[in-house]
């Protein structure tokens, strides 16, 4: 599937909110799989390389800008989850 973020409001709030996005319920997401190490998340196949090469290389880097948080990729910039963001603050 082809997604304009930030463009498509409604995408960008399921992948900022999962399933308690107001418009969770209007995608196709499986948000109970069976792995659960990706319940109630969103996989994006946009990564070139192993996540953890892409961190260490430093393109993977998180944005504060308006009061909220954004994880810049690239050409790509995708809302950061409020949870997601308490959990790095809280290591950093």
């Amino acid at each position: 599937m082809a997604v304009s973020l930030p463009a498509n409001r409604w995408f960008w709030d399921v992948l900022e909110h999962g399933p308690s996005a107001r418009h969770a319920g209007h995608f196709d997401v499986d948000w109970d799989p069976p792995e659960s190490s990706t319940r109630n998340k969103v996989l994006l196949a946009i990564l070139g390389d192993h996540y953890g090469r892409e961190v260490e290389s430093g393109t993977i880097q998180i944005h504060h800008q308006g009061g909220r948080f954004t994880v810049r990729y690239h050409d790509h910039t995708l809302p950061a989850s409020p949870r997601s963001v308490g959990a790095i603050l809280a290591d950093a």
